[in-house]
């Protein structure tokens, strides 16, 4: 694997870094990383936020626009990385799932660039300030992730990253859907990541889709909907907007798998 620099194109944004990784083969990936110090002041009741921060993020597509017209970053894929340093006074659980709202409704509303950049990572670091505690500062990190890394399209994750006291690199976190820590080993993910990601850069060589991003594809072209439709009359988007059932052929039959299905496993 080789990681190169590449100079950042936008003057507009000087705290962007962008990279361009290199695998085995003809894998790869840029990634570009920016950081943030302002204080958007997530807030549940207030929605004055929202705009800043899909202009941070526009911000880093742009960046990703401009690194691949670069002859080198041709045929790679694209992974946008935002670190929040301002102290979010907001519970973990909470903040989740406001970014997850934000998120699915900006990926609906710049679906067709992200698209064409064939962008498949979107992670967003906060940091947390301490709540209910005479001691200030930080109390802990989040870590949002929606990636189609998994096979899903978009999926949307959340971890609290524990961090080494000495170094201050991060080397565990607790996944906040199942409440269970990962540690920094992950071979095996990663080896089945490195197989999606070669069978979905062969369907879109050939101008086509990774069959298992057709759902989410779907829900995001109803959340777009859903969110034009709310607007005009002033009404709230529904959380669950598409529900999918995994059929198998048994004995001749189509009978509904009892089991929660792992998309990732589908060839």
């Amino acid at each position: 694997a080789k990681l190169e620099r590449l100079p950042p194109v936008s003057s507009a944004d000087p705290q962007s870094e962008v990279f361009l990784a290199t695998g085995g083969g003809s894998a790869k990936v840029v990634h570009v990383r920016s950081v943030s110090h302002s204080r958007l002041g997530f807030q549940p009741s207030s929605n004055s936020w929202v705009s800043r921060l899909e202009a941070l993020l526009l911000a880093v597509v742009h960046e990703m626009e401009c690194a691949r017209l670069s002859p080198k970053a041709a045929g790679s894929e694209g992974r946008m990385f935002l670190h929040l340093t301002s102290l979010a006074e907001i519970a973990a659980t909470d903040l989740f799932q406001l970014l997850q709202s934000f998120v699915v409704e900006f990926v609906a509303r710049h679906g067709a660039l992200l698209q064409a950049l064939w962008l498949d990572e979107i992670t967003l670091k906060v940091r947390l300030a301490n709540l209910g505690s005479e001691v200030d500062g930080c109390q802990g990190v989040l870590r949002f992730v929606a990636t189609s890394g998994a096979g899903e399209y978009m999926k949307c994750h959340g971890w609290l990253e524990e961090v080494d006291p000495l170094s201050g690199s991060p080397v565990a976190w607790r996944d906040l859907s199942t409440g269970q820590t990962e540690g920094a080993a992950a071979t095996v993910a990663e080896t089945a990541e490195a197989q999606r990601r070669q069978r979905r850069q062969t369907a879109r060589r050939a101008g086509s889709t990774y069959a298992p991003e057709f759902l989410g594809l779907l829900e995001v072209a109803l959340v777009k909907d859903w969110a034009n439709f709310s607007r005009k009359r002033q009404c709230s988007v529904p959380k669950e907007l598409l529900v999918a059932s995994e059929l198998k052929l048994s004995s001749g039959e189509l009978q509904e798998s009892d089991r929660k299905h792992d998309i990732s496993s589908s060839d």
